[in-house]
């Protein structure tokens, strides 16, 4: 038997939509048939596995599903932790443990971030995005949007030019995110006025 290949690039291992009716050409992240992703992650081998779960983290999606994005991910890492031997993750891939974990505390720090952002505590924001952004350095798409959210609690806090700096940070890390450059044009007006 064939075990099916995910293709990043073609997104061909994204599940059916539950609406029949949808015409969207664009797939979802978040739908990965995760049982497929950790079948072909162990025929891959270690090395290329890891690559690929760099590749599964930078794939385009739709900004707004990034934190379901995440949870998948945690999902095949923790997938992975279950399916593989204690010899194997002792050994060759013990990386397995490492990245659950560094998914896990990105997304905590970021969870905390966005409600102390809601609840007007920008201070905590500013240090919970930031600690989020040395969780995992191959993630440049969520990066991107980490950065950008970090601009937003800068410019809360009257720090106009730090949040130019992130924005520049988040346009390096994802030349398409739009959100970014407003951020930055607002930034950049706001240091204009002080």
């Amino acid at each position: 038997a064939k075990l099916p290949f995910p293709n990043p690039i073609k997104l061909d291992w994204i599940e059916k939509s539950s609406n029949p009716n949808s015409t969207s050409s664009t797939s979802n992240v978040a739908d990965i048939d995760t049982d497929v992703v950790v079948n072909a992650i162990l025929c891959m081998g270690t090395e290329f596995a890891q690559i690929y779960l760099i590749t599964l983290k930078n794939v385009d999606a739709n900004k707004t599903c990034s934190s379901n994005v995440m949870e998948k991910i945690a999902n095949i890492l923790a997938d992975l932790n279950l399916r593989l031997s204690k010899e194997d993750l002792l050994e060759r891939w013990s990386w397995v443990q490492l990245e659950e974990e560094k998914v896990l505390n990105l997304m905590n720090f970021k969870v905390s971030a966005d409600q102390n952002f809601k609840n007007l505590n920008f201070k905590a924001a500013l240090h919970n995005y930031s600690n989020a952004l040395k969780m995992d350095i191959s993630a440049r798409k969520w990066n991107s949007i980490l950065y950008s959210n970090r601009a937003a609690a800068n410019m809360a806090l009257n720090m106009f030019q730090e949040a130019v700096m992130d924005c520049h940070n988040a346009i390096n890390k994802d030349p398409t995110f739009t959100r970014a450059y407003l951020r930055r044009a607002r930034a950049f007006k706001s240091l204009r006025k002080h």
